[in-house]
């Protein structure tokens, strides 16, 4: 016995273009407006919404009608017409559906939060109920950009040439910058696979392979702490590339990100790019990713010695106040600068100063002075300048490109220790520094990539030499034993002719989170982790079943006799 096949719809609610008997439509209501004679319901589809209307002299659809709750799920079947009060805001305006039959399919209950209210509930609120806040038009509309977005990343790449290969997430811990996620072997207890933090030796091995051209859109893990345009996973477009050279592979890659900056919520911004020496950066702007749109710069005022630095940057047009001095009194206080006196008049405060300047345009400016190591004082006053520019610039309505490179090969941490600056893999400038100077003093070949404030990415040439790779190991003070056993397969393949090659890895969450004019990360991602590292959708982390545990040989398996004491 053949079936009838049920219609759900035969018209999506914002491809409503005219009028149309029969029309079919299903969605959730967005909104209900009861008169005593007709009800308006706004029925919204992924498409659009459309306006329906319920008449009383249909007594029982009327009724039932009245008993339907908001974000409820409901099918209506009547007529299109054309609406005597049209409605420029909608692109179905001009249309509204008379219902003749209505089949409720699911009820909602009273909503935890607003889904089309212009108020927006608390992120907590908003985390927890996710598969709610993903209904919200600007919701609906990032993550629609952003599958634009990487569409046309996929037709860019393959359109030129590149194969797209998945690399593995399962794989041995190799010491690359950040804390890896690490996962535990049932069937070889006390071993642990490790979660990417990037398909870095991969990719270089599929260069090996002959691979010239290759890219992916990947899932990357690192267990660090969280930030506005960071996650503990996110999504990379990672890229690399054989017998090419820095210039052909920056130019290839500012066309992608012209195509791209096109398809954002601001297409007639200018797009523009430069490049700047990290050592200029850093003085001039106290961090490797400025915000260039604003040309706000530190200012050498004297040096009392190689190690102590007094160092200013003005501001105009801010009238400061004793709240928006507390915010940069903190950034100021976490540096520890040492005490100064600007005049024999006026003695600074311990730490730093903020003094008001006289302008003969009588316009307010400020200046922001710092002493100590030059280290610490670049630091602090890229920090002061970062946060000016989030209080009180306007926003400049274009996308600032800028390739920051000539980084040092090595850098001390916190702690004083050696470590990459980016990671062990790039290539120095000159090979023999590698033997013959300071590792503070050698630079290599890196080159990041900065759009209006953030690091998009970071690429560079690659070492190709295994001697030579083992020589950046060594400077880092990794042991033979490990070096052997994290990247022996890595430094063997070297061996069997390894071409010249470069890459890059581009943060995808944090390009489509300035292309969407958003602030966090969190809301061009479907389900993200809140600042903690927690999903409150899921409650994850979550404990795990101790019997699992002891199967993993993480938690001991207790003897009859522990069980009876």
């Amino acid at each position: 016995m053949n079936k009838t096949k049920y219609e759900y719809r035969n018209v999506y609610c914002g491809a409503i273009k005219e009028t149309k008997n029969n029309t079919i439509v299903v969605g959730w209501v967005q909104k209900i407006r009861i008169l005593s004679k007709m009800i308006f319901i706004d029925l919204r589809d992924w498409t659009g919404l459309l306006q329906i209307v319920v008449f009383a002299k249909n007594s029982s659809l009327y009724e039932k009608a009245k008993r339907i709750t908001s974000e409820s799920i409901v099918q209506f079947t009547g007529d299109v017409v054309c609406r005597k009060t049209v409605n420029p805001k909608l692109d179905t305006g001009n249309f509204e559906l008379l219902a003749e039959k209505m089949n409720i399919i699911s009820i909602s209950k009273e909503l935890p939060m607003e889904v089309c209210s212009i108020h927006e509930s608390s992120e907590s609120t908003r985390m927890k109920y996710r598969y709610l806040d993903i209904r919200r038009e600007q919701m609906l509309s990032n993550l629609r950009i952003r599958n634009a977005i990487t569409n046309t990343i996929r037709n860019y790449f393959q359109s030129n040439g590149y194969l797209e290969i998945e690399t593995p997430i399962l794989n041995s811990s190799t010491p690359e910058g950040a804390r890896d996620f690490i996962v535990p072997s049932r069937n070889y207890l006390n071993k642990f696979y490790s979660l990417p933090q990037s398909p870095q030796l991969f990719k270089q091995l599929l260069m090996i392979s002959g691979i010239e051209k290759y890219f992916q859109i990947c899932k990357t893990f690192r267990d660090e702490d969280l930030r506005a345009d960071r996650q503990l996973e996110f999504t990379q477009l990672d890229i690399e590339n054989s017998f090419c050279d820095v210039e052909e592979f920056q130019n290839f890659l500012e066309e992608l990100m012209k195509i791209i900056s096109k398809m954002s919520c601001n297409p007639d911004w200018s797009v523009s790019f430069n490049r700047i020496d990290y050592s200029t950066m850093m003085s001039k702007y106290g961090s490797d990713k400025a915000d260039l749109r604003y040309d706000y710069q530190i200012v050498d005022l004297d040096r009392t010695s190689n190690l102590c630095f007094v160092k200013s940057i003005d501001f105009e047009n801010v009238d400061l106040k004793g709240e928006q001095i507390s915010v940069f009194h903190k950034i100021i206080n976490s540096y520890n600068l040492a005490s100064f006196q600007t005049n024999k008049k006026e003695l600074i405060s311990e730490k730093y100063s903020i003094l008001p300047l006289e302008n003969k345009n009588n316009t307010n400016r400020f200046r922001f002075v710092a002493k100590g190591t030059e280290k610490e004082v670049r630091a602090c006053l890229g920090e002061i300048r970062t946060r000016y520019i989030l209080l009180f610039c306007e926003e400049v309505p274009e996308y600032k490109f800028t390739w920051v490179d000539n980084f040092p090969l090595f850098e001390k941490n916190k702690e004083n220790q050696l470590e990459s600056s980016h990671h062990p893999f790039t290539k120095p400038i000159n090979y023999e520094d590698l033997y013959t100077k300071n590792p503070e003093e050698i630079f290599g070949t890196h080159y990041d990539l900065i759009l209006n404030g953030y690091e998009l990415g970071s690429g560079s040439e690659r070492i190709i030499d295994g001697e030579q790779q083992r020589r950046v190991f060594e400077i880092l003070k990794y042991e033979q034993r490990e070096i052997d056993q994290n990247f022996g397969f890595f430094l063997e393949a070297f061996k069997y002719g390894t071409p010249p090659h470069q890459g890059i890895g581009l943060g995808l969450d944090r390009l489509i989170m300035i292309m969407t004019n958003n602030k966090s990360i969190k809301d061009v991602i479907a389900f993200p982790k809140n600042s903690a590292g927690i999903c409150p959708l899921t409650n994850s982390p979550s404990s795990v079943n101790s019997q699992y545990l002891k199967e993993l040989g993480i938690l001991k398996h207790e003897t009859k006799e522990e069980t009876e004491k």
